[in-house]
């Protein structure tokens, strides 16, 4: 038998085991108490034999390598009175199996946090194009078509629809690839924060780049930071203005808005967690993703007006 066994009895003294047991046990003899020789495995085993329910899955070290788990079976052994002389364990290492199944669950959890966040990021320059083509519409529609107009929200429009296929290409990247961003490109975070706004639903919002710095970033994923910030700063409502501007060792997005909870800031990043009832608890989550690629830090504080202050910092300049 490859499996590991012990035979012990009742009092859980070991009567007899294999070689493969002392892989997992410890350097066994007969007539020792598990008790006092692996206490650990003694608990779980007494647990096993007097409960009703199944005691579950033992997980152990081994002598060398990692921990490994184990299904194990426990057979009563009786005499011909039918009174119980001890019990047969045998460990049945199922450690490749539950490594499979927790790999196929961060699997599906990726799929489903992926649609999620495609959704979401999506939403913004999707609903920008089809209000700049709506604009369009209504210019060509009057008694007197303006066509500068309606070429103007028609560009608009074009500039969103480009920006939805640049996002499709950083989300099929991110589903595929390392978090982890290797290739960089010198950026002006003056001009990224800019972009990001005219993509973004700002709503009544003002954008302040107080700013003159050029880092090392990944631009569309940067944009997409941006963006989640000013959306997160919109849908909370309470702000007018939104400023982007320098911080030690990188830069800030601040708002006037209505700020956040102390009790908030340990949650604010988990993806799901919303202090809305009808948000989604994504936005937030995603720029902490592209921030921690990048190997930058981010926290969530006040700013100086009272409202949400999002600081970035590790951020070196490009050289």
């Amino acid at each position: 038998m490859t499996d590991p066994a012990v035979i012990v009895d009742e009092e859980l003294t070991v009567i007899e085991y294999n070689d493969a047991a002392t892989t997992i046990l410890g350097n066994l003899e007969k007539r020792v108490d598990l008790t006092e020789f692996n206490p650990v495995f003694a608990e779980w085993l007494a647990t096993a034999i007097t409960d009703d329910e199944p005691a579950g899955e033992f997980t152990t070290a081994a002598d060398e390598g990692p921990e490994r788990t184990y299904d194990p079976e426990v057979t009563q052994v009786t005499d011909q009175f039918d009174i119980t002389q001890g019990y047969v364990v045998v460990l049945r290492d199922i450690t490749d199996r539950k490594q499979r199944e927790r790999q196929l669950e961060e699997q599906n959890q990726r799929l489903e946090e992926f649609a999620d966040i495609v959704s979401h990021d999506l939403r913004n320059p999707l609903g920008t194009a089809k209000g700049w083509t709506e604009a369009a519409s209504d210019a060509l529609e009057d008694g007197e078509p303006d066509i500068e107009t309606a070429q103007m929200a028609l560009d608009h429009a074009d500039t969103s629809h480009e920006r939805m296929d640049e996002l499709i290409e950083v989300l099929l990247t991110m589903a595929r690839q390392s978090q982890t961003i290797e290739d960089t490109e010198p950026v002006s975070l003056s001009d990224c924060a800019t972009d990001a706004w005219e993509t973004a639903d700002t709503g009544e919002m003002e954008l302040d780049v107080d700013i003159d710095r050029t880092v090392a970033a990944d631009r569309a994923r940067l944009q997409q930071a941006f963006e989640n910030l000013f959306r997160n700063a919109n849908d909370h409502g309470g702000t007018s203005t939104v400023t982007v501007t320098e911080a030690q060792n990188g830069f800030a997005v601040e708002d006037d808005g209505d700020g956040i909870d102390d009790a908030d800031e340990e949650s604010l990043f988990e993806f799901g967690y919303s202090t809305d009832e009808d948000g989604t608890g994504i936005g937030l989550a995603v720029v902490k993703r592209i921030i921690d690629a990048h190997g930058w830090q981010i926290m969530a504080g006040e700013s100086d007006d009272g409202g949400a202050c999002f600081e970035i910092t590790g951020v070196e300049e490009y050289r």
